[in-house]
């Protein structure tokens, strides 16, 4: 839709799901999913998010997906089992994720900047890119499991520093790493490999 949305309040999905595809975003307050509902971002394109000051929260039993956007500082939270999800390769610029985030199964998403992670970060299955120079601080971790992914998007110039735990199982590939944190193969029976040049 052509719209310009900011948003200085609340926008709360509690009845069912409520679609946003703005052309862009400006959050300085809070856009949130209850318990039952799901907010979607649905963008067909790329659409900038500019959410410093604001947050974007998952009460507990909601799902706020993050689809084909460009979502830039703020705070993204959760309560409970609320879940923030991220698909059709989300770019995440710059901002604090002190809840559940995960990487959709079989979907793509991207870090920028520094992601300072108080939460946990889940790449079930998926794929997350490094684009720039990023560096993953904060106390909280990244879980990765089954065939989930961690590896540059452009090639020279990505790079991660990784100042917390990455743990379970899958590959990181083809990415320069500095690890200032722990980096675990916990999944039993499973697999985390280094590998395509990892340092």
């Amino acid at each position: 839709f052509d719209l310009n949305l900011t948003n200085q309040g609340t926008i709360n999905a509690n009845a069912g799901t409520l679609s946003m595809q703005p052309t862009s975003t400006i959050n300085t307050g809070t856009i949130e999913a209850s318990t039952g509902s799901t907010l979607s971002f649905t963008n067909g394109v790329p659409a900038p998010y500019n959410n410093a000051g604001g947050t974007i929260k998952a009460l507990s039993g909601g799902t706020v997906n993050l689809q084909n956007g460009v979502y830039t500082s703020g705070t993204l939270t959760t309560v409970g089992t609320g879940v923030i999800t991220a698909s059709g390769a989300a770019v995440l610029n710059g901002l604090t994720n002190s809840g559940t985030l995960q990487i959709l199964t079989a979907n793509t998403g991207t870090l920028e900047n520094t992601i300072n992670n108080t939460g946990v970060i889940q790449i079930p299955s998926s794929l997350l890119y490094i684009s720039g120079g990023v560096t993953l601080s904060g106390a909280g971790s990244v879980l990765m499991s089954g065939s989930g992914q961690i590896q540059q998007l452009n090639g020279p110039g990505d790079s991660l520093t990784s100042k917390q735990l990455i743990h379970g199982a899958g590959v990181i590939f083809q990415l320069p790493l500095t690890n200032q944190g722990t980096i675990a193969a916990d999944s039993s029976a499973n697999t985390l490999t280094l590998a395509g040049g990892t340092t």
